[in-house]
């Protein structure tokens, strides 16, 4: 995962957080902890974890957005999840309470329920 080299804050599914792997542009100074930080057991195990952080906070059906992979950075071995962009709108669960986010330059904004209406009436025309 991506962060600004800050442990992720700690999911309820488990104990571990997930820490910062890789810099992009854009984060700051970002540094590779490698996933020898976050003490999973395999790749696997970590792989795992993160899926099913994602199907409980965005649901099944957007999976097919999201496409982590491990590589190789600075001598370490690291998680990057690429992300591409919904064809639907798509809202984050948060202590049973569904929340919606943009990106809007290089920070997030949580949007009210009226400017979701007014956004996913832009952001998702129909072709």
């Amino acid at each position: 995962m991506v962060t600004r080299g800050q442990p992720a804050q700690r999911s309820r599914e488990a104990s571990k957080p997930i820490r910062a792997t890789r810099k992009l542009s854009g984060l700051g100074r970002a540094y590779p902890l490698g996933l020898d930080a976050d003490q999973f057991a395999s790749e696997d195990k970590m792989h795992l974890h993160l899926v099913n952080i994602l199907k409980e906070r965005i649901g099944v059906t957007h999976m097919m957005y999201i496409h982590p992979r491990f590589e190789d950075l600075q001598d370490k071995r690291v998680m990057v999840v690429e992300c591409w962009p919904a064809r639907s709108p798509v809202f984050v669960k948060d202590s049973g309470i569904e929340r919606f986010y943009i990106r809007a330059g290089a920070s997030t904004a949580e949007l009210t329920m009226s400017q979701v209406q007014e956004y996913t009436k832009q952001r998702f025309k129909a072709t």
